[in-house]
């Protein structure tokens, strides 16, 4: 392979590495939408695979929302096949969608490819995000007001419906994977929806296209990113130090001493509570920050009454706030 693409290579070697023991035979899955981005990942990976006795599955998600997707997943399936790779195609069932459609099918993607995991015993799927995406999603969030958790974007390593979601080309710009696929060579697919200007993500996409036509560069925002990222960590340090001191954890409840979560800065007792939630609740995202704010100023003033939010109701006993999961949401999953 080409010297070119020797900084590419190294980034997979070095996040892979850090994803499988070295002692033992383990199986990686790989999202591939069949774009040039997730095309060029899935190879990458499976030339790493094959020099570190690792199992690669790929994966497709058939979000069954334009009529020629099935064959698509199909071409997508005997293009990876032909290379030698495991290949499965996942279904999305769902009825007419009019409103939210990215957001729905990325949840939905998530949730088939977490549950494949799961009945395959994989810990782990990579995903092909990559710098531009995130400087796409830092915007978008800046846009409707995020706070630094939300700013600090995606992560390498998240977890999703307890699978390790991996993204090794954070750092990668989306031109040299086209570049990798050209030299193999090998073909992929140009989703018309990446074009389509109702989509708000191909509207900051479009804008930033037009910046750099015009000499406006956002090559520093990597830098500043970091520097985001960081302060989130340190944050997220000092949630876990805080942690033991405030929350206390039994079978089926949650619950908070108030009086060690009044001490903490705001900034750290919202986050507690919001991951309390989520914990409970087992939802993907957290509760908005807005009511985990409104909840601390209640405790702050002494007028805290009981709430349903984020999938749990929080209610007082003494000193302690008690958080369970909301019945509402016991039975839909039962």
């Amino acid at each position: 392979m080409n010297n070119h693409f020797a900084p590419l290579e190294e980034t997979i070697d070095a996040f892979c590495r850090k994803l499988v023991s070295s002692d033992q035979h383990q199986t990686i899955a790989v999202a591939v939408s069949g774009g040039s981005d997730s095309m060029a990942l899935c190879l990458l990976m499976h030339t790493w695979a094959q020099k570190n006795h690792c199992t690669l599955i790929a994966l497709t998600v058939d979000h069954r929302l334009r009529e020629n997707s099935l064959q698509e997943a199909q071409t997508v399936k005997k293009w990876i096949e032909e290379r030698g790779i495991k290949h499965h195609i996942l279904t999305w069932n769902h009825s007419s969608i009019t409103t939210g459609i990215q957001k729905k099918a990325r949840e939905a993607r998530y949730d088939l490819l977490t549950n494949f995991c799961h009945q395959h015993n994989i810990k782990t799927i990579c995903t092909a995000h990559h710098e531009a995406d995130q400087l796409e999603t830092f915007l978008m969030r800046l846009s409707k007001g995020s706070g630094l958790e939300g700013l600090s974007v995606m992560k390498q390593l998240s977890v999703w419906n307890n699978v390790t979601i991996g993204r090794p080309l954070l750092s990668t710009q989306p031109g040299i994977l086209k570049e990798y696929l050209q030299t193999l060579p090998q073909k992929y697919i140009n989703d018309p929806s990446n074009k389509d200007l109702k989509f708000e993500r191909v509207q900051w996409r479009t804008l930033l296209q037009n910046m750099n036509e015009q000499g406006l560069s956002m090559k520093q925002f990597p830098q500043s990113l970091n520097r985001l990222q960081s302060v989130n960590d340190f944050i997220d340090q000092t949630i876990e130090d805080a942690w033991n001191d405030v929350v206390m954890l039994t079978d089926d409840t949650i619950s908070i001493s108030i009086v060690s979560l009044l001490q903490l800065h705001e900034c750290i007792a919202t986050k507690i509570i919001a991951r309390t939630l989520q914990q409970v609740s087992g939802k993907a995202y957290c509760a908005p920050y807005e009511k985990m704010l409104d909840i601390f100023h209640q405790l702050q003033e002494n007028r805290f009454k009981k709430h349903s939010v984020g999938g749990c109701v929080i209610a007082q006993k003494r000193a302690q706030l008690m958080i369970i999961k909301d019945e509402r949401l016991q039975n839909a999953s039962s």
